[in-house]
């Protein structure tokens, strides 16, 4: 399964790109490429807490509690990822 989830990402963020750079694209259009493709994955973790925030007191949680946590553990997964492109920083 992992597999067949890569495909797309193979594709798309490494085998075009190195296709495109062999025919002679510039570095900028491939990456103005690379930014266009990205954006579903960019738009998923920014409102991929939104469901279950809306939802979180009509569900509830394998355990029997809900699943309120989400939003809050969403965030926090997103500023490590913050901090971590900060100190990696340009």
């Amino acid at each position: 399964m992992y597999f067949a989830q890569g495909i797309p990402h193979g594709l798309l963020g490494i085998a075009i790109p190195a296709w495109l750079a062999s025919q002679g694209v510039t570095a900028a259009a491939i990456a103005s490429y690379l930014a266009v493709v990205i954006l579903p994955w960019v738009f998923k973790l920014v409102t991929g807490p939104l469901p279950a925030n809306a939802q979180a007191a009509k569900h509830v949680g394998l355990f029997g509690h809900s699943v309120g946590y989400l939003p809050a553990s969403s965030r926090i997964t997103f500023d490590r990822f913050e901090c971590t492109a900060r100190k990696l920083g340009p």
